[in-house]
């Protein structure tokens, strides 16, 4: 019975074995999946373009220089020449006014007055002074005397004051601009009296025009004085006003929780539509390249702090290559060294159809990096670049 059962055993462990030994002979032999298949690359030309580096903000427009206009004589508005938000130049007339017929006449009636008023106490100071001669006036009265025309000379240059700042003649209605600019406000009404206190208009230099921008701590260090912007108005997007910027600030303030800083940028081509208040987006150009080798930024892989992208070499294999990178987007990047035009680089087909620039592509299986996107057409846009387990990328050397 105990030979029986030992004998039994080992028929059980030999059927064993010998399904482990099928099962792995299956699992060696089982053709690759899909998933284990050399993945596809698409062959990708290399050529010149253009990348522009950009920050993009929105503000308001403000104005440094304004000039309030009063009249230089007191009158009745005859004639308004402008209106709110038309541009005038210096010495331009924006309004005549007329004299006050009742007014001019009370002032000249007042001066004639007060200079008979002079005339009559240096008359009595004559006297008394004569008087003072003989011992019949004092001292006292001598003074009193010429207190009198003090203050008759002082009220006669008061009424020539008053008469002198009245609209008397034609000459004397017009009312000008004192600088170039716009017509920003506007206080005239026709038939109404106006003095030389109280402004009459405001008027706005073009030249000072400035769009306030806040942009955050990420890329406020991009902004440098000087950089070129492209202003858009908000009531008008098909009106395209250029700027530099003219100062970033240098203390942040908190916005939703970001911090942001201050940046002026100065209106160099602003017409009479362009109005302190008005708000607008600008692009500041913070670098820009012409003529250079550019592809998706999709395509490059960082090890290191150094990049490097997969190109076809001179027997049409795949290898990873290294490179420096210049300006960097969201979507593309400037190579300024180790790419040239006309090379090829290896777009994986799984990340999108190649970009269709004018050029054949060809397909071919190799070792892909596998995670990295492809171009989308014109825009040379990608797919993400991390990594994403399957085959390990391939190193470049000395890494």
């Amino acid at each position: 019975m105990k030979r029986r059962k030992i004998f039994i055993a080992s028929i059980l462990a030999v059927i064993v074995v010998a399904a482990v030994v099928a099962s792995y002979s299956l699992f060696i032999r089982k053709p690759a999946t899909d998933e284990s298949a050399s993945p596809q690359y698409t062959k990708q030309q290399v050529s010149l373009g253009s990348i522009v580096l950009e920050t993009d903000s929105t503000g308001t427009i403000s104005a440094s220089t304004t000039s309030l206009v009063y009249p230089k004589k007191a009158g009745v508005v005859s004639q308004v020449l402008v209106e709110s938000g038309k541009a005038v130049k210096k010495g331009d007339v924006i309004a005549v006014l007329a004299r006050n017929e009742s007014e001019v006449q009370q002032a000249e009636a007042n001066l004639r007055q007060r200079q008979d008023g002079v005339g009559d106490a240096k008359v009595y100071l004559k006297k008394v002074k004569d008087l003072s001669a003989m011992g019949a006036a004092t001292d006292s009265e001598i003074k009193s005397a010429e207190s009198s025309l003090e203050s008759a000379q002082e009220a006669l240059e008061t009424a020539s004051i008053k008469l002198g700042s009245l609209v008397r003649t034609k000459a004397d209605g017009n009312i000008t601009a004192p600088i170039d600019g716009i017509v920003t406000s506007l206080n005239l009404t026709l038939n109404t009296n106006v003095s030389t206190t109280s402004s009459v208009a405001t008027i706005t230099s073009l030249d000072s025009l400035a769009l306030k921008v806040t942009v955050d701590e990420y890329e406020v260090g991009g902004i440098a004085v000087g950089q070129q912007a492209i202003i858009t108005l908000s009531s008008d997007d098909s009106k395209r006003l250029m700027g530099t910027v003219a100062s970033v600030g240098k203390i942040g303030t908190s916005k939703s929780g970001v911090v942001v800083f201050d940046v002026m940028i100065k209106v160099l081509n602003a017409d009479e539509s362009v109005l302190p208040g008005m708000s607008a987006d600008a692009v500041i150009i913070r670098d820009r390249a012409d003529n250079a080798v550019i592809i998706a930024s999709s395509l490059l892989q960082r090890m290191r702090n150094e990049y490097y992208v997969n190109v076809y070499n001179e027997s049409g294999e795949v290898e990873a290559r290294t490179v420096t990178v210049g300006i960097m987007t969201d979507n593309r990047a400037q190579i300024t060294q180790g790419l040239t035009a006309g090379e090829y680089v290896a777009v994986p087909s799984s990340s999108g159809s190649a970009a269709k620039a004018g050029t054949s592509t060809t397909t071919n299986q190799n070792t892909q990096i596998p995670g990295m996107g492809g171009f989308d057409g014109q825009s040379l846009t990608g797919g993400g670049g991390r990594f994403q387990g399957g085959t390990p990328p391939q190193m470049p050397p000395n890494l």
